[in-house]
This record gives structure tokens, C-alpha cells and sequence, in this order.
């Protein structure tokens, strides 16, 4: 069971995805409304995102374990996001929501790492 500094952990990078999530949505679908209940969508995604990734951690490290969270993401994506505003192929919006998304986590990982800030984005570390 995770303890209160686990949560707050999970609930900062769900966050921070939501944050990139919606920069990705918008460049993608050109969705430019932010209401609640798109927020909401948003938020929940990077959560169960972000969730999944943490309780594969020890089951799948690595590559795998990266190539399973992604291919999770764009079906949650897909579902939860796409589905309200999607333009058209909503498969394709999905993976390119999904790529763009990682590519932002990624170069958040890198800072931190450069920064030396202890801050780990635990489901972008391979190995």
C-alpha cells in the first residue's frame, strides 16, 4: 500500500501529464476550449496514466515495461480524450497525443536530470 508522500508524488506527475496532455491535445485537434469537464477528462487520463505506470514498475521494468504504458496511453488517450474531441481519424490523433505527450515527459526527465533535482518521472526510466 502506498504511503501519503507516494500519492502526492502520483498526483503531481498526474499534473504535470495533464498539463502536457492538453498542450499535445491542442496541437493535434487544434481543441482550443478548456472547460471542466474537459479538464476533468484530461486529469483523470494523466491519472490512470500515470497509476498504471506506477504499479507496473516492478512487474515490467525497462523498454517493456515503457512500451506497455504506451501502448496503454494511447488506448486510454483514445478513449477518454479523442473521443470528445477528435477530429477524425480518432486512432491516429490518439498515438500522435501519445508520442507528443512522451516526448514532453522526456525532455521534463532531461532538465531534471541536468538540474540534478531528485525529482524522478519513474515510468521514463529504462532499466
Amino acid at each position: 500500500m502506498a504511503d501519503l508522500t507516494e500519492w502526492v508524488y502520483l498526483l503531481v506527475l498526474a499534473l504535470i501529464t495533464a498539463a502536457f496532455l492538453y498542450v499535445a491535445t491542442r496541437l493535434i485537434t487544434k481543441e482550443e476550449l478548456l472547460d471542466a469537464p474537459y479538464a476533468l477528462r484530461l486529469f483523470v487520463t494523466a491519472f490512470v496514466i500515470v497509476v498504471l505506470a506506477w504499479a507496473l514498475r516492478d512487474f515490467l521494468p525497462g523498454a517493456l515495461g515503457i512500451l506497455v504504458v504506451f501502448l496503454a496511453m494511447v488506448v486510454v488517450i483514445r478513449y477518454l480524450v479523442i473521443e470528445a474531441v477528435g477530429l477524425g481519424d480518432e486512432w491516429l490523433e490518439a498515438l500522435l497525443v501519445s508520442i507528443v505527450t512522451l516526448v514532453f515527459l522526456y525532455v521534463v526527465q532531461l532538465v531534471l536530470g541536468v538540474l540534478d533535482i531528485p525529482f524522478k518521472l519513474f515510468f521514463l526510466a529504462a532499466g
